[in-house]
């Protein structure tokens, strides 16, 4: 997908790096309208990549450029097939991408506007991220790393610890939960035995009571790092996900979070950055922290670095409109060309902190939930919705952020998959809704509503 010129400022050399973040004003500034970015130049032409040919669109206010560029569901046959165009952009923005596809880029001349995958999945270790949060100073639940070899060994290695009988025990890579395990009893234990003895090294924690996790987005630039705002996460919800640790959504915008919390969410990252530009000097640009708060104490404790940008972009750049700003994206490819020193990173932080201006709104992740394969012939057309008593209702093909905004009660569906064989976890798509559909560890009756009338609207193949 390429993306029009845009009123921001790159130009200059790929993969810029320098100096790290430094400690800025984080405090809130509601009348400080500042985009942040000086010496106004376009953008240029970048690619996006998703898995489907037809989604080619536009960097900025459209939500489907920024939820595909979310989606892990593409792969280097993809850049082939669309090589001829790839060649006339400055270069690839992907979020799941390895030395296979950095290779292929290099072959025809067109770079990925991020750090080599080699530093992202060094950074994205769940083993890494507990030595950077003990780095940044910044809370973690009880944990230890160590390698299993067994059930017996996994629980001398815990009560040593003190980490209790309850465990979540983590490999070392997995996105989405798939590489998170609940491990209770020798039963949960065995399920996933060959997995967790066969990696060299484990994040192994006490399973805290009822956590809520959250996570916010972040870009590191010469100028210091500019921290978002938090979102809620929504994990195992079975409306959306057959994995019950599995991620499936965010909610996002005022109320949501408690000030004081988002407070501190938001200086732990900070911290968080700091500790990764000196751990990892290489690094550069979007990311995003997940955290873990305890509602019992409002503790926050620290889980994860995702060195790309995550799932909650789309909102992201809702709640960046809102404040007037540009969204982070914009700020990474400045640093990507060597202009990260340019942007005022504190103008954007004190924008970025006014999270009463921001409206709620939820992003619902719908995840094939049959456990075989199966494919569809018909399927709901990306575009804005409204819910009715006869169920869905098409409104117009818009993917617009603006239009969201201005359409109370509607929401807008992204699909991630054209009806070819669908995979179990798979996802089908996104639903942007501007309300909030959840009621405390579930969906609501609105939140039901809405996700039951997408999947009526996917009709199997015969």
């Amino acid at each position: 997908m390429s993306a029009n010129e845009n009123p921001s400022h790159l130009a200059g050399k790929p993969r810029g790096m320098g100096g790290g973040p430094s400690a800025r004003d984080l405090s809130p500034s509601v009348n400080d309208a500042n985009s942040g970015v000086s010496d106004a130049k376009p953008l240029g032409r970048y690619v996006f990549t998703s898995s489907n040919p037809m989604h080619w669109i536009a960097l900025g206010e459209d939500l489907q450029a920024s939820t595909l560029l979310c989606s892990p569901d593409y792969g280097a046959h993809f850049l082939e097939q669309n090589v001829e165009t790839i060649v006339n952009h400055k270069g690839v923005v992907a979020v799941f991408f390895d030395e296979q596809i950095e290779g292929f880029l290099d072959r025809v001349g067109v770079p990925i506007c991020f750090p080599h995958a080699s530093i992202r999945g060094a950074i994205e270790d769940k083993c890494e991220a507990v030595r950077l949060a003990q780095a940044a100073g910044v809370g973690l639940a009880p944990t230890l790393l160590a390698p299993i070899h067994g059930y017996d060994h996994l629980c001398q290695l815990a009560e040593a610890a003190g980490l209790g009988p309850n465990l979540v025990v983590q490999l070392p890579k997995g996105n989405s939960g798939r590489g998170t395990f609940v491990i209770r009893s020798l039963a949960d234990y065995q399920r996933v035995a060959g997995l967790l003895e066969s990696a060299s090294e484990c994040r192994i924690m006490q399973e805290l009571p009822h956590p809520q996790s959250v996570c916010i987005e972040t870009v590191v630039t010469d100028a210091g790092a500019i921290i978002g705002i938090p979102a809620l996460d929504l994990v195992g919800l079975p409306e959306l996900t057959p994995n019950p640790e599995g991620w499936c959504g965010n909610v996002i915008g005022s109320g949501i979070i408690a000030p004081e919390i988002v407070r501190q969410i938001r200086e732990h990252s900070l911290q968080i950055q700091e500790a990764l530009k000196r751990r990892h000097p290489k690094f550069f640009g979007y990311s995003g922290d997940d955290y873990l708060l305890s509602p019992a104490n409002d503790q926050i404790v620290y889980q994860e670095k995702n060195a790309r940008c995550t799932g909650i972009m789309p909102l992201s750049n809702v709640a960046a409109l809102e404040l007037g700003i540009p969204p982070l994206i914009v700020q990474h490819l400045l640093q990507y060309q060597g202009n990260g020193s340019t942007i005022d990173v504190g103008s954007l932080n004190r924008r970025w902190s006014a999270l009463e201006e921001v409206g709620v709104t939820s992003c619902l992740v719908v995840k094939q939930l049959d456990q075989r394969p199966s494919s569809f012939r018909s399927w709901p057309q990306p575009g804005l919705y409204s819910l009715d008593g006869h169920g869905l209702r098409y409104r117009q093909a818009s993917t617009s952020v603006a239009d969201l905004l201005n359409q109370p009660g509607q929401a807008i569906w992204i699909p991630e998959t054209m009806g070819y064989s669908i995979q179990p976890q798979d996802v089908l798509g996104r639903l942007l809704v501007r309300d909030r559909v959840t009621e405390g560890y579930a969906l609501n009756a609105k939140g039901k509503a809405w996700v039951q009338a997408i999947r009526d609207a996917f009709l199997p193949a015969d």
